[in-house]
């Protein structure tokens, strides 16, 4: 979601239409966010080191250590990371907001509405072979509450998901909270698939091979074809224009 999707939904395109109900593959906007990965990590080799990208800790590694210290000047990710820069967080900045700058991500080509942002979702849930229904809402009313809400967006630096805790005026005064819920007006959200967790781990592979410089988009792309093809079966697929 923070690489590859962000770059393709920038695009126009999307990785599943709602509409058809069919998966996107062999399109122009795979190849030319694969094109972008491939300039940033091989052509222009500004990106993160392999040793750092492959990582199971890069966002660790780049919003705890790189970004706070200089030592990275710009990453793509979500406003949660900036749960790190504040008090109790891994690392701590006084002036956060004079050391780093919070942007939304430029569509293409700037078209409409001129940035582009995903969004994931968690939910809490009760078990239908619960045997403690009643109890078991009763905790989630009580996580669920404005205050509750309010408290979980300052400790964890996430956007809070009642419009009422958005409105709270401590909520609102969290570094660069303003200008990502704002975002959300128009944010993207995964396909609401059971396959896309299978589909995700394609779009893992593909990213890492042009990262890697082990294939080219083009061929990242018709591998990703095949791939995705094979979990979802190929009448399900189409090529997005």
């Amino acid at each position: 979601m923070q690489t590859f999707e962000q770059l393709l939904y920038g695009t126009g395109e999307s990785l599943y239409s709602e509409e058809t109900n069919k998966w996107n593959v062999g399109s122009e906007g795979i190849e030319k966010s694969l094109d972008f990965i491939n300039t940033i990590m091989n052509k222009e080799k500004v990106g993160p080191s392999l040793s750092v990208a492959m990582n199971s800790n890069y966002g660790s590694v780049i919003f705890q250590d790189k970004l706070p210290t200089n030592k990275a000047g710009i990453a793509m990710d979500g406003i949660w990371n900036t749960g790190n820069w504040t008090e109790g967080g891994a690392h701590p900045l006084d002036d956060v907001t004079e050391v780093l700058n919070f942007s939304p991500m430029p569509t293409e080509n700037g078209q409409d509405p001129g940035y582009v942002t995903m969004s994931g979702g968690w939910t809490w849930a009760i078990t239908k072979k619960s045997k403690n229904h009643d109890a078991a809402w009763k905790v989630i009313k009580a996580m669920g509450t404005k205050e509750m809400c309010v408290k979980r967006a300052l400790v964890e630096g996430t956007l809070a998901v009642r419009d009422d805790a958005a409105q709270d005026s401590k909520y609102l005064n969290k570094p660069y909270v303003k200008v990502a819920t704002a975002a959300l007006q128009n944010a993207y959200f995964r396909p609401k698939s059971e396959l896309y967790p299978k589909v995700s781990l394609a779009i893992q592979d593909m990213v890492e091979a042009v990262a890697s410089d082990t294939k080219t988009p083009k061929e990242a792309s018709a591998e990703y074809t095949t791939a995705v093809q094979k979990i979802v079966g190929s009448k399900n697929t189409e090529t997005q224009k």
